[in-house]
């Protein structure tokens, strides 16, 4: 991954290191072979969710740190690699959640894996949306976000109907849901009505 990009890419690391903001340090660098290979074994057990061991095989490998650099980005491949091996789309962390997953991260480095858990599990639902989004019918369930893209009106403006109950929606994990169908009868029913009300409160719809 790291060919012509790293001076040592490919090797195990044969120093010791300390990451920034980290709660936990590397193991020693004499250690690094028998973690990874401990870390293999517990990956081939699937003892856990795929969401939970996609989650622990991200934090435990940049928590062994085999590598002088280039760590983040190998955790965050293995772990797409490890979803769609089980059936999962790959998914995207965008750079305005950075704060959210170093977060999640120095909160499993205390043992607690659980909000990393949610964090990997939020990321994958939004990544299912956006599938569903591309190949589903009129009537699958995707995020607000996901129907703004080939929609008149904003994610916003569409959250704002839902809450009032004008466009059939469902609220899941604080995220709005709703269908094609649904905003197909919407903008039937209400589209000039509601942008008519709420054009002197709040923005014109996005065109």
């Amino acid at each position: 991954m790291t060919r012509g990009i790293l001076l040592y890419t490919g090797c195990y690391r044969t120093h010791n290191v300390r990451i920034t903001g980290a709660v936990r340090s590397p193991p020693d660098w004499h250690k690094v072979i028998p973690e990874m290979d401990r870390l293999i074994q517990e990956i081939a057990q699937h003892d856990r969710s795929v969401i939970e061991m996609t989650a622990y095989l991200h934090h435990r490998f940049v928590l062994i740190h085999p590598f002088t650099d280039g760590n983040g980005r190998v955790a965050r491949l293995l772990g797409n690699l490890y979803l769609i091996r089980n059936g999962f789309p790959p998914i995207v962390l965008p750079h305005k959640e950075r704060q959210h997953y170093y977060q999640a991260l120095r909160e499993a480095d205390n043992g607690d894996l659980s909000a990393f858990v949610l964090f990997i599990a939020h990321a994958t639902n939004e990544a299912l949306s956006h599938y569903l989004s591309v190949l589903g019918d009129r009537e699958t369930l995707i995020s607000l976000g996901e129907l703004a893209v080939t929609s008149p009106y904003s994610q916003e403006y569409l959250s704002l109907a839902a809450r009032r109950g004008l466009l059939d929606a469902t609220k899941i994990d604080d995220v709005w849901f709703s269908t094609r169908y649904a905003l197909e009868e919407y903008c039937r029913q209400h589209g000039r009505k509601l942008q008519g009300n709420f054009s002197h409160s709040h923005p014109p719809v996005d065109r």
